[in-house]
Parts: structure tokens; sequence; C-alpha cells
């Protein structure tokens, strides 16, 4: 995955690790220095990411594989979500945020699986040996950016339901899916 920024870009790794290059006056690069680069340099203190998102205002935000959202550089207005003004040249937990730390990965989960994935916003969620009753798709920073309510309660096993939300940007998303056995999450990616 990449984010450009205003003035410095973030680039995701498949092996979790990040790495940025640009401006870095306010530690945005989390690298040691606040000498910008011009090539890309490993940021550090940040493992297991699996979105980032390079603000227009030299801030950057990385959200982990646990749901936490990090977020370092330029803070005058409040950007970095940790409840201060304060710039920050390491990564700070952003405060306030349970959307996304409620839905999480379900990968040993054998009866709700979603297809294709990658996708470029249509797919189909199927389930085997469970119902689904509800569906919700978050964004990265948590917010709902789709629900659906099956009416008919009565569907069978190995139900397919369609999903389009074609319209939404490329990057990762979150689907809630509730089903006569509970809660189960799945992580999206679309690709446009």
């Amino acid at each position: 995955a990449l984010s450009a920024g205003g003035r410095h870009s973030l680039f995701l790794k498949n092996d979790s690790s990040v790495f940025g290059c640009g401006l870095n006056s306010f530690g945005e690069l989390v690298y040691g220095t606040q000498a910008q680069r011009t090539t890309p340099v490993q940021v550090s203190g940040i493992t297991g990411t699996i979105a980032i998102a390079a603000g227009g205002y030299e801030h950057s935000l990385f959200l982990k594989n646990d749901g936490t959202l990090w977020a370092c550089g330029l803070n005058n207005a409040g950007a970095l979500g940790d409840g201060t003004t304060t710039n920050r040249f390491t990564p700070v937990k952003v405060i306030g945020l349970c959307t996304v730390t409620a839905v999480q990965e379900n990968s040993d989960d054998k009866n709700v699986s979603v297809f294709p994935n990658p996708s470029s916003g249509k797919f189909a969620i199927q389930s085997s040996d469970v119902k689904i009753h509800y569906a919700e798709i978050f964004n990265v920073i948590g917010e709902k950016i789709h629900q659906l309510t099956i009416e008919n309660k009565q569907l069978v096993n190995n139900s397919q339901i369609p999903i389009d939300i074609s319209s939404a940007s490329a990057g990762i998303y979150f689907l809630k899916v509730i089903t006569t056995d509970g809660m189960f999450a799945k992580k999206i990616i679309i690709q446009h």
C-alpha cells in the first residue's frame, strides 16, 4: 500500500514494515532525525502495520494489526488524536476510537468467507453452517461506510450475499458479520 501526503510519502510492504520519504520537519517519517529524505527510509518503532495514511499537513497514521491506531508528526490542530496539540516525533496511540478495535479479523473462522478478496468493491459474503443476519463495513479509521440487514432470517446454508461498495476508495476495510453463531470479522481489500 502507499499513501501520498502534502510533503511526504509512506509505503507499506507485505511484511508490515513501513518506509517513508520527503519532508520530515515534525518527525512524520519516524526514523530518528528531522532531516528530509529523497529516498525511502524505514520507519522505526512501528510493527504489525496493516494500513497507513500520510496526512496533508505533515503527520502520519499507522493502523496496527491489533486494531490500534498510532500517529506522529505535526499536531498543532490536534490532527494526531492524542488529546493534545503537541507535535510528536515518535508514534503515539490515537485515543477515543472504539469501532476499529471492536472489529478484528477472525482468520480461523471457516463459516463465513468473502470472495473475491481483494476485489473492486463488488464481492459476496458466503456462509456455511450459519445464517447471516446483519453486516457492517468500516474503514481504517472506524467510520461505518455500509450496513446491510438481511430481511429473510431463514437463509439456508451456503447463502451468498452480494455487496457493492465500489464507490469506496481503494484500501483496507473491515467487514463485521452477525450470524446465528455470533459475530465474525474479516479484512477486505479494495483495489481499483
